[in-house]
């Protein structure tokens, strides 16, 4: 089954819960995330985005049926 996606940033910046909440709204059930732009919550540069921090975001868009297919950064 394929499932659409959309650049997360597009919908952003909000937290992961509202992210996935309003992915799925809109019948995305895949992201392409770059944390900084589209999380308002992620730790500012240059700290370290945590492993316990990355795993509250997959859970929080999970919980919307949302997964992260591209996880990417931009380098201005």
């Amino acid at each position: 089954m394929r499932s659409i996606g959309v650049r997360a940033h597009d919908l952003g910046p909000r937290d992961a819960e509202g992210l996935g909440r309003a992915a799925s709204a809109l019948g995305f059930g895949l992201l392409q995330l770059a944390p900084a732009k589209a999380l308002d919550d992620c730790p500012p540069l240059p700290e370290p985005m945590g492993t316990e921090w990355a795993n509250g975001v997959r859970l929080a868009l999970g919980r919307s049926g949302v997964r992260v297919a591209v996880l990417g950064c931009y380098v201005d």
